[in-house]
């Protein structure tokens, strides 16, 4: 039976795990370095990817694999580095695969065209946004044409299902991410069915230091109680539970499965959320403050234990379990 896990870990746990996240900005700083054809039915394009070898190529020694999604930066190549570099801490360079795709903003393009390439061929997502983290789709605009459009929880469904057809002695996946990254995984995890379409592998998917969690209901804890809906005169103009934050007014990806079908998969799935101790500024620059999300909570530990305590309310006490006590971590009980 699947356990979400709350974990709240000092702060240099969290940074030497996932690395410390920067605010929005407009355009990445680096371009990854490799290619992934994504097809439609009359047409190519590309999405980039970071890794020490080639994903689409069979790899007889590979037993497991581990994607790292980067955050608001963007930087993936960073974020794979220090994603094998925890294999190699491991000993278990030699039969995993690590990778890291990026999601461009539209910002990007002419950094990724000197880099060497082809820029009109580039899925991209709307600059100033994070949309990407949500699932919703590629852009196609005037400046920058596309022939189509993709979700960004697609594009990780094709890599995966491509890759599990290579390498048929895979045992398990995980996918992490932090900040934006944690917030693409932990939607990701509900959303998609490339899970239960591989079958027989194992999946893992890590949050750590979601700005924003999806609620499974319109319930939200004002002034001191849980209230559902939540009333009129704070309810963000009626938007409060629109999704990124609740379940209302989703996207066409996360529609697929249908409200009933987001439910299940969350319930059946191994959800692993990483929280900072110290992750408690209100004033961090990379926090989402609008009015929906200041309901989860006024900074990430707050946020972390108050979903924490709307999954028992919603799913029952068994969706989850208290970790985790490891070396350079410590374990802490969440009092409310």
């Amino acid at each position: 039976m699947k356990r979400y896990l709350i974990c709240l870990m000092v702060a240099s746990t969290i940074c030497a795990l996932f690395y410390s996240e920067i605010a929005l900005a407009l355009s990445t700083g680096e371009i990854a370095s490799r290619e992934y054809t994504i097809r439609s039915a009359d047409d190519e394009l590309i999405v980039l990817y970071e890794s020490d070898v080639d994903i689409t190529a069979p790899n007889p020694n590979v037993k497991r694999v581990l994607v790292a999604i980067h955050g608001s930066s963007r930087t993936a190549a960073s974020y794979h580095d220090k994603a094998l570099e925890g294999t190699v801490k491991a000993g278990l360079e030699n039969e995993t695969m690590v990778f890291a795709p990026q999601f461009l903003n539209e910002d990007d393009l002419d950094l990724a065209g000197a880099e060497g390439h082809v820029k009109d061929k580039i899925l991209y997502w709307k600059s100033g946004s994070l949309s990407w983290t949500l699932g919703f789709e590629s852009q196609n605009s005037e400046a920058n044409p596309r022939e189509f459009q993709v979700s960004s929880y697609k594009v990780l469904d094709i890599m995966l299902r491509n890759i599990a057809v290579n390498n048929p002695g895979i045992e398990s996946i995980v996918i992490t991410g932090f900040s934006g990254g944690g917030q693409y995984v932990s939607r990701y995890a509900a959303g998609s069915p490339v899970e239960d379409d591989i079958g027989g592998v194992s999946f893992k998917y890590i949050a750590g230091g979601p700005s924003t969690q999806m609620y499974f209901s319109g319930e939200r804890f004002l002034n001191e109680e849980w209230v559902n809906p939540v009333p009129p005169k704070d309810d963000c103009n009626g938007t409060y539970n629109n999704y990124r934050h609740g379940i209302e007014k989703i996207n066409d990806y996360m529609s697929r499965p249908g409200l009933e079908g987001l439910i299940a998969n969350y319930k059946s799935r191994n959800v692993i959320v990483l929280v900072g101790e110290d992750d408690n500024d209100p004033n961090d620059e990379s926090l989402l403050i609008d009015c929906a999300s200041m309901l989860q909570g006024k900074e990430r530990v707050e946020r972390a234990a108050l979903y924490h305590e709307h999954l028992q309310r919603f799913f029952g006490a068994d969706i989850l379990s208290i970790c985790c006590g490891k070396e350079n971590s410590k374990k802490t009980e969440i009092k409310y």
